[in-house]
């Protein structure tokens, strides 16, 4: 027997579905009466997580194009994610005094049902909206298919301004009702008060007042806390 499908209502209990095999009206054939774990039911499961260590960002410093971590949000059972009507699927929140430079990539991976992938910057350039549609443009699984799927955010290019608060650049990622996403916060950079550090190489020399000749004084030394903060320009 070949080409069994399932649908599974939402009271189904999580478990083993058993399949009884059992001999026709004849009882003839010598066929074994048997029961057989056919599939197993699971609870739909999404996580949400960062593909690398966040980056340093300078407060009040030059945009220098570097980006964020993608943002995955995965199913862990197929089928997991779930289309909406009427709103976003997902909506990314800067905190105040971060934006978006450019509106980052957003794509669907493996999701056999997923189409018109597509998102916004709205508010002043803090939100990031992600829509994402079914195929028959109802509501219902994104994903048909027999392995897990996912959405990636990528390409999160950030601007950081002198009102931002030092330390993680935290965002809150909001999801709809019903997509099986989780809401949670994502570290997307860390803000260093200082892009640039100036220090002396040498010890202070003394300068008498009245002299001509003087010994020379210690260089000073202009070292980057932030990659890429120090330009044509910016000392």
């Amino acid at each position: 027997l070949t080409g069994i499908r399932y649908r599974a209502g939402t009271t189904l209990s999580q478990g083993d579905i058993m399949v009884s095999v059992t001999r026709g009206a004849s009882g003839q054939g010598g066929l074994a009466e048997a029961s057989v774990a056919n599939a197993r039911v699971v609870a739909p499961s999404v996580t949400v997580a960062t593909t690398a260590t966040p980056p340093p960002f300078a407060r009040g410093g030059i945009s220098d194009g570097r980006v964020a971590p993608d943002i995955r949000i995965n199913e862990v059972a197929p089928g997991s994610l779930q289309a909406v009507l009427g709103e976003p699927l997902v909506t990314l929140t800067l905190p105040t005094g971060v934006t978006f430079n450019l509106i980052p990539a957003v794509r669907a991976v493996g999701l056999t049902r997923a189409t018109d992938v597509s998102g916004t910057v709205t508010v002043g350039g803090r939100e990031f909206r992600v829509t994402v549609s079914r195929d028959d443009g109802r509501a219902g699984t994104l994903n048909a298919g027999p392995s897990a799927g996912r959405i990636e955010i990528a390409n999160i290019s950030l601007a950081v301004d002198g009102t931002a608060a030092p330390g993680p650049v935290v965002a809150q990622l909001s999801a709809a009702s019903g997509s099986n996403i989780p809401s949670q916060s994502v570290t997307l950079g860390d803000i260093r008060t200082t892009g640039v550090l100036v220090t002396n190489l040498g010890s202070p020399v003394v300068v008498t007042t009245g002299r001509t000749a003087q010994a020379n004084l210690p260089g000073i030394r202009l070292e980057e806390a932030v990659p890429l903060t120090l330009l044509p320009g910016s000392v």
